[in-house]
C-alpha cells in the first residue's frame, strides 16, 4: 500500500531554514529518503528552504561517530518537498525530502541557536541561523541527495 503522501513546493516565499536535533547520519537519511520523522505543520514546511542537522545522541537508537560532538551541526540540505507518512509508527509525521547536501562541521551550533527545552525541530529565518553559524551556501560543495531505491524507517 501507499504508505506517503508526498508534497514539492509551490510558489510560497522559501525564507525558513528548519534546525534539527537528531540521531541519524547521513547513511541513514540516505536510507530513510530524507530527514524524519517530525511532528510539523504544512503551511511552515512549505517556507523551508534549508535543514541543518545537529547531532543528538540522546535516543537509544542514535549512530555514534565520535568525530561528531553533540550539537554540531554535521549536514545542510536544500529542501525538494516533504512526505506524509501515512501508516506505522510515524503515522501523521513528515520526512523532509532533499535536492543537494552538504556536510559541514559547525561545533556547539545546537547549543548557540536553540535555547534548552524547545522542540528537536525548530523553524528560523534563514539568514539569521546562516548569519549566526557563519554559513555561506554559495561556497559550500553540494552534492546530489540520492536516497536508497527502497526507502523505510531505520529505527
Amino acid at each position: 500500500g501507499r504508505f506517503r503522501k508526498t508534497f514539492t513546493k509551490g510558489c510560497v516565499m522559501k525564507n525558513k531554514t528548519l534546525l534539527v536535533y537528531t540521531g541519524v547520519d547521513l547513511n541513514m537519511m540516505i536510507a530513510e529518503g530524507g530527514s524524519g520523522y517530525w511532528k510539523l505543520g504544512t503551511s511552515s514546511l512549505q517556507k523551508v528552504e534549508y535543514l541543518i542537522a545537529c547531532k543528538n545522541y540522546t535516543k537509544d537508537w542514535a549512530v555514534s561517530d565520535k568525530n561528531i560532538p553533540q550539537g554540531t551541526a554535521f549536514f545542510m540540505a536544500k529542501v525538494a518537498g516533504f512526505q506524509k507518512m501515512l501508516d506505522g509508527q510515524y503515522e501523521g509525521r513528515y520526512l523532509i525530502t532533499f535536492s543537494e547536501y552538504t556536510e559541514i562541521r559547525i561545533p556547539k551550533a545546537w547549543q548557540k541557536i536553540c535555547v534548552r527545552g524547545l522542540p528537536a525541530a525548530r523553524y528560523f529565518n534563514t539568514h539569521d541561523v546562516l548569519v549566526d553559524l557563519a554559513i555561506e551556501p554559495s561556497k559550500l560543495a553540494w552534492k546530489s541527495f540520492i536516497p536508497a531505491k527502497n526507502t523505510s524507517p531505520q529505527r
